[in-house]
């Protein structure tokens, strides 16, 4: 039985690992995917991403309409290289601030699935955290 919802959302990969950012519009989703798919990330889609639940695994999908799309503050839409899918790793959100040095691991649950769950970090590591996460996971 296959699942699908679509959410307000930004989503990239590396290695066919996919973290899905959400957040209010202007919260940064677009600026923190540019900024990981400078650092090599690759985008599944921009704004909007629909996410499936395929024999039992959560994947983020783009959207066709707005495939390699990228939306850009201040300069418009620009085009970019795209996955049409990847299998989600993480979710970020972008209206919670972390507060904590250390914190704790985090889970959401989508379509009855758990995954990863970060908050917004202001500073200019967060992308190359979530790139390292994404390609050797997190000790815990």
């Amino acid at each position: 039985m296959e699942t699908n919802e679509l959410h307000h959302a930004s989503t990239v990969a590396i290695d066919g690992k996919a973290a899905v950012i959400f957040g209010c519009s202007g919260s940064g989703k677009s600026t923190l995917a540019l900024r990981m798919i400078s650092l090599g990330a690759t985008l599944i889609s921009d704004d909007q991403t629909q996410l499936s639940l395929e024999d039992g695994v959560l994947v983020a999908l783009a959207v066709p309409e707005i495939s390699g799309k990228l939306e850009v503050r201040g300069m418009g839409i620009i085009r970019t290289p795209f996955e049409p899918r990847a299998i989600v790793s993480l979710f970020v959100d972008m209206d919670k601030v972390e507060e904590t040095r250390l914190p704790p691991a985090r889970e959401i649950v989508l379509l009855g699935q758990k995954a990863t769950l970060y908050h917004c970090i202001k500073g200019d590591h967060f992308a190359d955290a979530l790139m390292q996460i994404l390609k050797y996971g997190r000790s815990d």
